[in-house]
């Protein structure tokens, strides 16, 4: 179970950095390298976020996190529950800036960066203890 784990943490971290730098770097308009891999990575967002919340449920009932602790709120009482919240409503923001500025330029980029930097250190101190 251990090994099937740490690949699906492997598998969620991998998926969230191509969505995340998809959705950083996709600007049409420029024609540096990252741009154009961003471009062609175009699509890419539905996918990766289905493979980020299959391997994030797998990883919550790998912790023996139960629908009935969601629903109750007690997971939300522990710190780690607290830590997990704070991810999510980041992802959440993350998506809806997607939404809605899909890949025109603008300040919100360094919106954007924040909240990458910000989704990455929660998710770092929720593995952490793991591995």
């Amino acid at each position: 179970m251990r090994a099937l784990y740490l690949v699906a943490v492997y598998v969620h971290v991998l998926t969230a950095a191509v969505w995340l730098g998809a959705m950083l770097f996709e600007d049409p308009a420029s024609n540096r390298f990252m741009c154009r891999l961003a471009c062609r990575l175009r699509g890419i967002g539905g996918p990766s976020l289905a493979i980020l919340i299959a391997t994030g449920v797998f990883l919550l009932y790998a912790r023996g996190v139960d629908l009935a602790a969601l629903a109750s709120g007690r997971f939300f009482a522990s710190r780690y529950g607290q830590v997990f919240a704070a991810k999510l409503a980041l992802v959440a923001l993350l998506v809806g800036l997607q939404l809605t500025r899909g890949n025109r330029p603008s300040r919100a980029l360094y919106g954007y960066l924040l909240s990458v930097l910000t989704v990455v250190a929660l998710s770092v101190w929720l593995v952490r203890p793991v591995l």
